[in-house]
């Protein structure tokens, strides 16, 4: 991919991660104005439980899967079969554990009846989605990775706008909406591998231990980023209970826009720098990536902060300017973490130190800690102060990192 090339796709997957992003945050005003508060928490809930699933039952086939794709696309078939392998088998046995405990212990979920059964039934569709996407970032279909993102956007805005104006918003009913949206991307984006292979689909021992191997360390840094950015809103449900758990569920949706642009400029990057050969080729190319990304989240953080007040009452009206306070609060932390989304690309394309996942572990850690006691103190603000020091240590442990390996290669 020239350089030219690999900057077209990061504006033109930009631009599709605004649509997208513009269309979330249309449902979320949608979903947020008909449920109030604490249905709205309920529903955040649901899905955290559907996301923490996927990120959990990924075994690192979401990085392996692309740096490998990149590197030798013949590999392209046996990929599949392993990944569909592993989604039905893994995922569908997330789902039977999750009704299992849905049976025996029903009290120790925080979901219940119809809307955890849908839950459950959306992880092995939604793990699919999400490895497969990879193998068409991998084998640079960027342009089809965009157009089925936009699409079911679309769709499922379009869904839950009828479902408003029919007024028949609930949360089973959203929750339906999600594990049809996620069913649908699995096909759109199976349909269009089949088409790039020449051979049958094949399950390889060999090819899934190398996959595991190069993915496992990115694979639990990766759940634990997650159980970073998603524990507080389930501690918050647990100690404040779900409409607090709605407040800040819409403090994190408006903190994500912020996180939009380091997400798709990483998304390009990592299969750019993992083809290349030189590690100065890669992190030249890195370092001049994440100044770019710094100056212009500056720009975007300084715009929300100033307009957060009236994006609150614009979007979500009066009942939810309680989310104010902790989205200010976690503004900071998600824009370090942006830039260490973009930063880490290079550790992730030269091997993944181990170091990464140690330092993840001590950010959850330091976070569920960090919680506990400041969400008795300061309620939500208090998690949103937690998520803004765990991102910060994070931010200046990948720095360390990569300036030691950049010593470590000279």
């Amino acid at each position: 991919m020239s350089q030219n090339s690999f900057i077209f796709h990061i504006f033109e997957t930009f631009f599709s991660k605004v649509v997208t992003t513009a269309l979330g945050v249309l449902s979320a005003v949608l979903i947020a104005r008909s449920l109030g508060p604490e249905k709205r928490g309920y529903y955040a809930i649901a899905i955290a439980i559907v996301t923490i699933g996927v990120q959990f039952g990924n075994f690192g086939l979401n990085f392996s899967n692309t740096y490998i794709v990149s590197k030798n696309k013949s590999l392209l078939p046996q990929l599949i079969g392993n990944t569909l392998l592993l989604c039905f088998i893994l995922g569908g046995g997330i789902a039977v554990f999750g009704l299992v405990v849905n049976l025996s212990f029903p009290s120790l979920l925080p979901v219940h009846g119809l809307v955890f059964l849908m839950v459950v039934a959306s992880i092995p569709f939604a793990l699919a989605y999400y490895l497969i996407q990879n193998l068409l970032l991998g084998i640079q279909e960027v342009r089809s990775y965009n157009v089925i993102d936009v699409s079911i956007k679309v769709l499922s805005a379009s869904i839950v706008l009828i479902l408003v104006i029919f007024q028949q918003v609930s949360v089973s009913w959203l929750v339906f909406v999600f594990l049809l949206a996620s069913f649908l991307s699995f096909l759109w984006s199976a349909y269009i591998l089949n088409g790039k292979i020449e051979t049958p689909l094949i399950v390889s021992r060999l090819l899934f231990e190398k996959s595991f191997k190069y993915g496992v360390k990115p694979y639990l840094a990766a759940f634990f980023a997650y159980l970073v950015l998603k524990s507080d809103l389930l501690i918050i449900q647990h100690m404040l209970g779900n409409k607090e758990s709605g407040y800040y569920s819409i403090a994190s949706t408006l903190a994500e826009l912020l996180f939009a642009l380091p997400i798709v400029i990483s998304t390009i990057l990592f299969p750019k720098i993992s083809a290349m050969s030189q590690e100065e080729e890669k992190w030249n190319l890195t370092k001049k990536t994440v100044q770019v990304t710094s100056v212009v989240s500056v720009l975007i953080c300084v715009a929300l902060f100033f307009l957060s007040d009236y994006v609150v009452l614009i979007m979500f009206g009066e009942a939810y300017l309680k989310s104010i306070t902790p989205f200010v609060w976690l503004l900071p932390g998600v824009y370090f973490l942006g830039l260490e989304v973009v930063l880490v690309q290079f550790l992730n394309s030269t091997g993944f130190p181990s170091s990464i996942v140690y330092l993840w572990v001590l950010a959850t850690l330091l976070n569920i800690i960090l919680n506990l006691a400041l969400i008795s103190s300061y309620g939500i603000s208090g998690a949103a102060i937690s998520s803004s020091i765990s991102y910060f240590f994070v931010f200046v442990g990948v720095i360390f990192l990569c300036y030691r390996t950049n010593r470590t290669e000279a």
